[in-house]
């Protein structure tokens, strides 16, 4: 990983709280105090750990430019269940692109879908599916015929 977006991508997907991704995604952030924390628990770390806390100590891994810097991180009990909520519905959401994408079809299977991904991501189904019904637009009530 190369670069903050490479970053944020696997951590989106591979990453949760007390991670390696998750400790130097907060480092990128501002707040080191994970970081120093995973390197004195873990003294062994990965070829892919190593790599990635270099390019953090040379400056390679930075936000990008324009954006507001981030709030301090908290990760009370409920912030870590709406993130994980959070990151299962991307998830959710890029896995349906990619099946539509590679040309199947996945009309009907949108139970399956988060079914298979809150078990996955171990996240309430009923919040998983209230996350991602958010943004759809509400449905017209009909006018009953006379």
């Amino acid at each position: 990983m190369q670069n903050y977006d490479e970053l944020k991508f696997a951590w989106l997907f591979q990453g949760g709280p007390g991670t390696f991704l998750d400790a130097i995604m907060q480092a990128v952030e501002g707040d080191k105090t994970a970081l120093e924390t995973y390197r004195a628990a873990h003294s062994n770390l990965t070829e892919d750990e190593q790599g990635v806390l270099v390019a953090f100590s040379l400056g390679k891994l930075k936000r990008p430019r324009g954006r507001p810097p981030l709030c301090p991180v908290k990760r009370g009990a409920h912030f870590v269940m709406a993130e994980k909520v959070e990151r299962a519905a991307k998830f959710v959401t890029t896995l349906k692109r990619e099946l539509k994408g590679l040309g199947h079809s996945v009309r009907g299977r949108h139970d399956q879908i988060i079914d298979a991904v809150a078990t996955k991501f171990d996240v309430s189904r009923t919040q998983l599916a209230q996350r991602l019904n958010e943004g759809s637009k509400p449905r017209r009530e009909r006018k009953p015929r006379s």
